[in-house]
Order: structure tokens, then C-alpha cells, then sequence
């Protein structure tokens, strides 16, 4: 299996690197054949219309740039591989360029496509038959109508080019997957799912149902969290100034926002264990000078910023990093204790509790 495999992302430290890397060693788990190409690496220049390509040197374009080669990479490939960030909610102008110029393979007339909208003939049949498409597009926005514009656009290009279209990757929310911390397994389904993907796109399979599903799989249980957390990230990302740029810098210190952590114990509590509880508690972090409070009532928790109105029932004090080690199941909670890097006060039976209360997060 031959696969061309192109990289829409100018940014090479962002989400769609990233996650896109993921696909690839799917694609060479299998034995694929994967010929990578950068577009932030490579001269092409953008289509002017004049349709030289048709008329005055069929089948070469007027721009004598790094393009001629490409086409000759495309014509080698058995699918088509594209990655792309979605940018006002269509794919970069990388991409867009890059598909534009394509328009030497084709040749003037007209065909009834299987989509039912019309295509131009294809230059060089034999060469082309039997190609297939697949893609991935990277939002940071929710998925659903946010990308449904990139996903038509995609639809209709594989139409166009007289490709099945074989794998449609979407993968929304992209900078909520540094949130690891919060959300474990949907995160570790996401990446397995991935890679899958690769396996079966390198096998010459189209990527199933289920795993396309996984892939978009939803880190935000609505948009009230969505617009929360992302303000979290975007509040981080702020903070570091000139440093955001460098995305580590920013995935480590959003995975450390306790408040995201917070906001996930609260939202899944256990309802049986919490049932017959109606109380406050406090945590103070000390190390970045933040309060918030759960709120337990019968059942449902609340995770609220600041001191509740009334004396809590328990009070913890500690500092982010301690919370974060204790609920990954990385410290000793009897030393921690004993050592006063978590200091109690107030219903202490509470806190032996707590791994029943507030499991951590399975989803």
C-alpha cells in the first residue's frame, strides 16, 4: 500500500502534528509504504486560473515550482492522506493551494459524478484509477456544525478527483487533549483510535464506523464545560506571553490546572455514595493562592470558586501538585498527612471517604 501522506499544519509544534503522528504509525504498524509530504516545506505557488494546464501544455502548469514533482508523487500513491487544522471552518490555505494545483490531472469535459454534481474528466485514466482519499481535520472548536463545512469540502474534493473516499478523521476539541489528568480513558480511546485508523487505512481498508467515532469522541460533557475549560486554556496559554508559542509550555501548565480537575471530581461523584450527604468542602491551594468549594447536595456536587457562605465540613489544604499526585493514585495519603503537605480540619472521616465519594474520573 502506497500512501502519500500530507501535512496541511504550518505549525509543526500544534495539535494536528500531533495528533496526525498518531495515524502515521498506524499506517506503519501495517507495512505501509508512506511517503510524507510537508507542506510548510515545499514551494508551491497558488493556482492563477489561466488554464495553461489545459490548453497550451497539457498537463503541466505555467508555475515551474515544487508542484510538477508532487503531481508525479500523487500519480505513484494508492491513497491520499490529508491533514489538515481547521481554520474559519474549512481547511489551512496550505492545503487549499495544494489541492488547487492539482488541476493538471484533469482535462476539459464534463462527467456526472456519484454524489450527483458534475467533475471534469480525469487527464490520465489508467494512471489515476482505483486512487482513494482519506483525511483528518483538527478543530479547536466542538464538533457537530463546526465542521460540517471542512467535511463537505472534503467530500466533494474526493468526488472531484474521481477518489473513494475511504477515512473521514475528525477530531474536535483539540487542545482539551492535554487534559489528561481529567479525562484518562476518552483520551487513551482517542489515540488508540488513531492509530487504528492507520492500521486500517495501511491495509488498504476504509477506516470503520467505530473507529472514525472514536476519534471524535467528545471531551467536554456540554458546552457550558467546552466554554469553561477552554477559557482555562486560553487564561494559561495568556500568561506565558511570548512563551505560548511553544505549545509544551502551554499543554504542561494547562495538564496542572487543578480547576479543571476540580470541575471533574464534581462532575463525577458518585451519586449512591453521596446520596445522603448535604455539606461544603473547602480546599485551599497554597502554592497558587486559589479556593474552591464542592458542594455536596444529596446526590449531585457542585464544584464553586472561592469559601462557601457557611463554615465547611471539611477543609483541605494543600498544593496542586499534591492534589494532582493523590488523585492519580501517586502518593502516599497516610505520609502526606503525617508530613503535613495535605493538612485537615474539620469531619476528617469525610476525607477517608473521599475515594468513594469522588472516584477518579473513568471517562
Amino acid at each position: 500500500m502506497k500512501i502519500l501522506f500530507v501535512l496541511g499544519n504550518p505549525r509543526k509544534s500544534g495539535y494536528t502534528q500531533s495528533v496526525a503522528g498518531h495515524v502515521l504509525e498506524g499506517m506503519r504498524d501495517v507495512g505501509a509504504e508512506v511517503d510524507v509530504l510537508d507542506l510548510a516545506s515545499v514551494d508551491i505557488s497558488a493556482c492563477v486560473g489561466c488554464y495553461s494546464c489545459w490548453l497550451a501544455t497539457p498537463g503541466q502548469c505555467v508555475h515551474r515550482d515544487d508542484m510538477g514533482g508532487i503531481l508525479e508523487r500523487l500519480y505513484a500513491c494508492d491513497l491520499l492522506f490529508l491533514a489538515t487544522p481547521v481554520y474559519y471552518y474549512a481547511m489551512s490555505s496550505l492545503l487549499k493551494t495544494f489541492l488547487e494545483r492539482t488541476l493538471p490531472l484533469t482535462s476539459p469535459g464534463i462527467t456526472m459524478t456519484p454524489l450527483g454534481v458534475t467533475r471534469n474528466h480525469t487527464r490520465d485514466p489508467e494512471r489515476w484509477h482505483g486512487k482513494a482519499l482519506a483525511y483528518l481535520a483538527v478543530s479547536a472548536l466542538e464538533g457537530g456544525r463546526n465542521l460540517n463545512g471542512v467535511q463537505e469540502t472534503f467530500r466533494l474534493t474526493a468526488n472531484g478527483l474521481a477518489m473513494e473516499l475511504r477515512g473521514e478523521l475528525l477530531r474536535p476539541e483539540s487542545y482539551l487533549l492535554e487534559f489528561s489528568l481529567a479525562k484518562p480513558r476518552t483520551i487513551g480511546t482517542i489515540t488508540a483510535a488513531l492509530r487504528s485508523a492507520g492500521r486500517e487505512l495501511g491495509a488498504g481498508q476504509a477506516v470503520t464506523a467505530e473507529t472514525a467515532r472514536d476519534v471524535a469522541s467528545s471531551l467536554s460533557p456540554g458546552l457550558e464545560h467546552f466554554v469553561k475549560y477552554s477559557a482555562y486554556y486560553w487564561e494559561n496559554a495568556v500568561a506565558l506571553g511570548s512563551h505560548a508559542t511553544d505549545l509544551a509550555s502551554v499543554q504542561s501548565r494547562t495538564a496542572r490546572d487543578v480547576r479543571i480537575l476540580m470541575s471533574e471530581m464534581a462532575r463525577c461523584a458518585d451519586r449512591t455514595a453521596t446520596a445522603r450527604l448535604n455539606l461544603d468542602i473547602l480546599f485551599s491551594f497554597t502554592d497558587i493562592g486559589w479556593q474552591c468549594t464542592l458542594h455536596v447536595d444529596h446526590g449531585t456536587c457542585e464544584c464553586r470558586e472561592g469559601a462557601p457562605a457557611a463554615a465547611p465540613a471539611l477543609t483541605i489544604t494543600t498544593t496542586t501538585t499534591t492534589w494532582a499526585a493523590l488523585f492519580t493514585g501517586g502518593l502516599d495519603v497516610r505520609q502526606a498527612v503525617l508530613q503535613r503537605e495535605i493538612v485537615l480540619a474539620g469531619d476528617r472521616s469525610l476525607f477517608l471517604r473521599f475515594h468513594r465519594l469522588f472516584p477518579p474520573p473513568t471517562d
